[in-house]
């Protein structure tokens, strides 16, 4: 009896655990924070704190506005699937308006804004915001003498001509370029265009993590998604900056977004730094 009493109690601490999990990683916004050092990053950048928003997929609560603030960015990064329903561009607007007011945002799409009726209408509104629409585009940012690029892809699923990445990235070479791009890229696949650091987001953490293990599940229903949250590093001293996202996933044809598990949302932060 002494042994079925403990075996019950052992099983009833673990579906504690695992409801705990479930509500701490569907509601609660951690801030993550990277270091990404580099040798051809202008001294005047040194220091600087950029801010990566992903995957909100219209969840717009003051969860992840507190946590930017927390972070005090230079920059803000909105890599893609801020929205996956027409019915949320305006609270997608009012929200990029408020981390606008923050700090310079920059914004590049993702499969679900595609995915919907609303994409071109939304980039439209950000940029009357002051929001920087990167798709297919490449600019200077500029501070205290120095300056970088800031480049942006746009989904492979977006309507119409997609320009190469050389295109895109022509004549940065001799620049420090930050790519953002809603789906992760191997960290030196643009290196030969001069690409240093490439922004992600897209797969959400692999949406149930597992210690030793990481992601289980992709965007795509892809088994152990291979860049599914994290820095890594190329063979050139390019990097990748993947964000495990702000949502759970919501799969084609369907209305529900599957939850996330050990798998807290998150505002990546990451800091550069000279070497």
């Amino acid at each position: 009896m002494r042994r079925r009493r403990r075996g019950a109690f052992f099983w009833l601490l673990v579906l504690a655990l695992i409801v705990y999990a479930f509500v701490y990683s569907n509601t609660k916004v951690i801030l993550r924070e990277y270091d990404v050092a580099s040798p051809s990053l202008p001294s005047a950048f040194s220091g600087t704190r950029i801010a990566v928003i992903a995957d909100t997929h219209g969840k717009f609560d003051h969860r992840i506005i507190d946590s930017v603030c927390d972070a005090d960015p230079d920059l803000i990064l909105l890599v893609g699937d801020i929205i996956d329903d027409a019915a949320q561009l305006q609270d997608a607007v009012d929200f990029a308006g408020r981390l606008a007011d923050r700090a310079p945002t920059y914004f590049v799409s993702g499969n679900h804004e595609w995915a919907t009726d609303a994409a071109r209408e939304f980039m439209g509104k950000l940029s009357l915001l002051g929001v920087h629409v990167m798709d297919a585009r490449a600019e200077y940012f500029e501070k205290d003498g120095g300056r970088i690029v800031i480049a942006g892809l746009p989904d492979p699923t977006a309507h119409g001509d997609n320009p190469s990445p050389a295109a895109v990235l022509e004549n940065t070479k001799d620049d420090f370029v930050i790519l953002l791009s809603h789906r992760p890229y191997a960290p030196d696949l643009f290196a030969d265009y001069g690409t240093d650091l490439i922004v992600s987001g897209h797969v959400h953490g692999g949406l149930i993590r597992l210690p030793g293990i990481g992601g289980l599940v992709g965007p795509g229903r892809e088994f152990l998604p291979k860049f599914d949250g994290g820095v890594y590093s190329g063979a050139n001293r390019s990097s990748l900056v993947v964000s495990r996202g702000l949502a759970g996933v919501k799969f084609y044809k369907s209305a529900f977004h599957w939850p996330r598990l050990f798998n807290p949302r998150e505002v990546v932060v990451i800091t550069l730094t000279k070497g």
